[in-house]
Formats: structure tokens, C-alpha cells, sequence
């Protein structure tokens, strides 16, 4: 599966004299895969695409996939460990191969994160 991290938008600020530094964490399983920061912007836009393994199981002569992607946004901080700008995940039942999917994440502190999936 291809998976291409968009963007972000409305993205809460966490810090206290500029805006957040935000990069994005995609996950499958044991797989983690992360952007490259943002400087300074609550509306990153990323572009960025990323390949996962799919575990597909045959229910009834149709190939199903039951797994979940993990995503999540982060803030940057140079002086310590990253905080959270929110999560969500994305089920992947329905991905057909050759079919790009935009998915919409509705993060669950703030803000939105914009996918493009396909099976392959």
C-alpha cells in the first residue's frame, strides 16, 4: 500500500512565541514511517509518500484487509520530546489496487490530516 501524507490544516499551536513545528507519523503494525518537519506552520503541506506491507484475507472469495494506519501529528521541539498536535486512524478495509482513496483524518485534539491510500 502507497500511502501519501497531503497535509495538515487547522493544527493547534503549541508553542509559546512562535507557531508549532509540525511533522506527521504514519504506522502499520510494527512499521513507522515520519515527514520532515514544518517550520513555524499550523497548515503544513507535505507531500510526502510512504510504502506498507498489507495483511489481505479472503472472507467469501473477496480479499478484505482488516488493519488500521495509525497517524499523528506532532510538534517539533528542539528542546525536548516532540508533543502531540493530535492522532486518529484510518481503516483500510475497501482499498482497491489501482483505486487512490483520499482519506480525512479529524485529529482528535485539532486540526485535520489529508491522505491519499491505495492498495497495491
Amino acid at each position: 500500500m502507497s500511502c501519501r501524507i497531503i497535509k495538515a490544516t487547522n493544527l493547534p499551536n503549541c508553542d509559546r512565541v512562535t507557531l508549532s513545528d509540525p511533522f506527521a507519523v504514519v504506522s502499520l503494525k510494527a512499521q513507522r514511517c515520519e515527514t520532515a518537519g514544518r517550520q513555524n506552520d499550523l497548515n503544513p503541506v507535505w507531500n510526502e509518500t510512504f510504502s506498507f506491507p498489507l495483511e489481505v484475507r479472503d472472507r467469501g472469495g473477496e480479499p478484505v484487509c482488516e488493519q488500521e494506519l495509525q497517524a499523528a501529528v506532532y510538534d517539533k521541539d528542539l528542546d525536548g520530546k516532540p508533543e502531540s498536535l493530535g492522532s486518529g486512524t484510518v481503516p483500510l478495509k475497501g482499498l482497491l489496487a489501482g483505486e487512490p482513496q483520499i482519506k480525512i483524518i479529524e485529529l482528535q485534539d485539532a486540526g485535520r490530516l489529508y491522505l491519499e491510500l491505495e492498495a497495491g
